[in-house]
């Protein structure tokens, strides 16, 4: 959708909103060093299997856990009201 609102719809203000909903998600992906589990609990988030990680890596805490379901929940509300 993001490429169809720049590309095709040429809404750079609504394309602007869209990227600045998705910072905290990627920033909190790139930057906790757990990018995989955290793309795995994003599956499970959108009810699809995650699966668990394979050694070496761990699964994510819970504490994390929690603090990553927020951000892809605020993410999720935010995507929401800026395509609705």
């Amino acid at each position: 959708q993001l490429m169809d609102i720049l590309g095709n719809q040429s809404d750079f203000v609504k394309g602007r909103a869209l990227m600045s909903a998705f910072m905290p998600l990627m920033k909190a992906l790139e930057q906790s060093g757990k990018f995989l589990q955290c793309v795995k609990l994003g599956c499970e988030q959108q009810g699809r299997p995650g699966g668990n990680v394979r050694l070496p890596l761990l699964p994510i805490e819970d504490t994390f856990k929690k603090e990553m379901i927020s951000v892809i929940d605020n993410t999720r509300a935010s995507l929401h009201s800026i395509l609705n």
